[in-house]
């Protein structure tokens, strides 16, 4: 049976700081990188306009990476790079990629068998859900299999739900307007859902240029161009050529920017006076052939979990993380063609003429992160990092935080330890669970300062009252939930505005740069990892800025208190679905007068953005409301009643 439930329900209508005079190694790559760059100069309105791509937008993050390594230096600014602790909770696969045998019922085709073992890892591990519990520990005594995806709330919604049946074909599940497939759901045989990985598949090179030539290991080579037309209706056609090196793409000026894309350059290499520095982007999507379409077709044409596997094998793009399943095995496969590079991690530009930074190849089809019929019983992924830095391949740092995926995994050990079994009913109550792990963290670190109560403000200790009642619901009437989210917001805003200049604050939290294709970038989420390790370093500048972490909590708790407080006697603060609303917006919104007609909203949002029931905000907005993106469905099936 497939159960489509929406994400949110309703019961109810509707100051720039001063730099520091330090003396930074120039020999450091990030300086020399920020230097080459020529952002020492500019200010953060060039953020606003650098980089504008559809499809791959990692060069966005890494200007304003640069921007803050210019503002602040390499070492401010790598403290606001999130950390992924290695905590087995952290992965899909705490001991590397496991295959075990299918369980293959009677009368079933004898596909080849993979024997019992271990590859790829020494022993040891945009945003959606999947999980899915193995028969042995159900009470039906067949799989269940869960997936929700976390999508920009719109109106209308992007998911078609539909069945599609024809000879040999039939599949019920989730689509999208034109796709003859659906991206989750179930045939006859297996059941399928995706969640994004984050693994890198990019990298940006800066590259020596002159005229239509650039430069590698010591030789000049002409670019290739490419003339395109683009016909703009009511208008005459635009014509752009574009150009590329052996690395990828130019980032043309008239797209990213002009002081983002080529920057002058003052050599004092002889020869190489007339020399400008312009990036190009290398990406397994801009290869030949990087196309899903094959993989995809042929696993939508599979009848069992096994051939569903081996099919996606096939797929080089988007990275993507596939969770397959029937009555009887449950499967996890890490689909993407992931660059193994002789030098570097991909975070920020690299010199392109040395060549000591190409790829040497693919991570090997069957060494990539998967699991059959694991031992534990059941498979999770929320984005997050599926191995542990163990793993012989550098697959990205841009993992979602861990958050979501270790309460999946408390979650399904406390249903499957001891021999218990879970019903269909305990399975389908995990989507809507809203404890935020994240948000116990910061409770006790904020509790752990300030021991003597009693020596603080009568205000502030009333809310430290609230935290410590706290269980970490972020469910609509949680006081304590709200507390924790706009307390911590506004403490990290006053760390980061000691240093930076309000704009560019705004960038180092998640904005991203336009309000419609890219509203956040890849930052935004890290707010809680990134907030907890600045405070409880107690040698760190950005702390020393603002007196230290029991001083600046106090004053973000006495903030809290007056956004939060309802004007009455005794006091009452807000509680979480006060604050934190979600508005469905339809595209007509722009135009004022027809938001009140087409938008759907506001409406309750249960969870937060580390929950497993996710609402996310856009954290640079001023605002909790649901500005982000949330659950934009649910599928549940239970093997035992499959399309009934």
């Amino acid at each position: 049976m497939v159960h489509t439930t929406p994400g949110i329900h309703s019961d109810r209508p509707f100051k720039p700081g001063t730099l520091d005079n330090r003396r930074y190694d120039n020999t450091s790559p990030f300086f020399q990188l920020a230097n080459v760059s020529g952002l020492g100069s500019r200010n953060c309105n060039d953020a606003r306009r650098s980089s504008f791509s559809i499809l791959f937008i990692s060069s966005f993050l890494i200007k304003v990476r640069l921007n803050l390594v210019q503002a602040v230096g390499e070492d401010l600014a790598r403290e606001l790079e999130a950390i992924h602790s290695d905590s087995p909770l952290s992965f899909i696969l705490p001991n590397g990629t496991q295959l075990n045998k299918y369980d293959i019922p009677p009368l079933s085709d004898p596909s080849p068998e993979p024997d019992n073992q271990w590859i790829g890892v020494a022993p040891e591990n945009g945003g959606s859900n999947w999980f899915a519990i193995s028969g042995n520990h159900t009470t039906s005594g067949k799989s269940y299999f869960a997936s929700d995806p976390h999508l920009a709330l719109i109106n209308p919604g992007m998911w078609l739900p539909m069945e599609m049946k024809c000879p040999g074909y039939h599949w019920v599940g989730l689509s999208v307007p034109a796709l003859p497939w659906v991206m989750v759901g179930s045939n006859d045989d297996f059941a399928f859902g995706i969640t994004l990985s984050h693994a890198d598949i990019e990298d940006v090179y800066i590259e020596k240029t002159r005229g239509n030539e650039y430069l590698f290991q010591g030789e000049w080579k002409p670019m290739m161009s490419f003339n395109e037309t683009i016909h703009i209706k009511g208008k005459p056609p635009v014509q752009l050529t574009t150009y590329h090196t052996q690395h990828g793409v130019i980032l043309d000026e008239d797209i990213f920017g002009k002081e983002f894309s080529k920057v002058p350059l003052s050599s004092t290499e002889k020869g190489e006076e007339d020399v400008i520095f312009r990036y190009a982007l290398k990406s397994t999507a801009l290869m030949p052939n990087a196309t899903p379409a094959i993989g995809l077709v042929k696993m939508m044409s599979s009848h069992s979990v096994q051939e569903a596997f081996e099919s996606v094998k096939l797929i080089p793009i988007p990275p993507s993380n596939f969770l397959f399943a029937d009555s009887n095995n449950i499967a996890y496969y890490l689909a993407a063609n992931i660059p193994i590079r002789s030098k570097g991690d991909g975070t920020t530009p690299v010199p392109g003429w040395t060549g000591e930074y190409e790829w040497t190849g693919y991570v090997p089809v069957e060494e990539k992160p998967m699991s059959i019929n694991p031992e534990s019983g059941y498979l999770f992924s929320a984005n997050n990092k599926p191995v542990p830095d163990s793993y012989r391949y550098f697959l990205g740092k841009s993992w979602a935080q861990s958050f979501r995926a270790q309460r999946l995994q408390q979650l399904l050990q406390e249903h499957t330890s001891h021999d218990q079994k879970i019903s269909f009913e305990q399975f389908s109550r995990i989507q809507q669970d809203t404890l935020s792990l994240a948000g116990l963290l910061y409770r006790d670190y904020v509790l752990s300062i300030f021991p003597d109560p009693e020596n603080v403000d009568p205000v502030v200790a009333e809310l430290l009252d609230i935290l410590r009642n706290w269980n970490g619901s972020m469910d609509p009437n949680s006081v304590g939930g709200a507390v924790y989210q706009v307390s911590k917001m506004k403490v990290y805003r006053k760390i980061l505005e000691s240093r930076l200049a309000p704009e560019l604050a705004d960038y180092a939290i998640g904005k991203g740069f336009n309000p419609l294709i890219k509203p956040a970038n890849e930052i935004n989420g890290f707010e809680t990892s990134i907030l907890l390790g600045l405070l409880q370093n107690t040698s760190s500048l950005w702390m020393t800025k603002v007196g230290g972490a029991r001083r600046v909590m106090e004053e973000a708790l006495g903030e809290t208190a007056e956004c939060l407080d309802k004007q009455q006697h005794p006091h009452e603060y807000q509680s979480w679905g006060d604050i934190h609303l979600a508005t469905f917006r339809h595209l007509f919104t722009a135009v004022a007068p027809l938001a009140a007609i087409f938008d759907v909203g506001p409406l309750l949002a249960p969870g937060d953005g580390d929950s497993i029931s996710m609402s996310a905000m856009l954290l640079h907005s001023h605002t909790h409301q649901v500005l982000g993106w949330g659950v934009s469905a649910r599928v549940l099936i239970d093997f035992n009643r499959l399309h009934t």
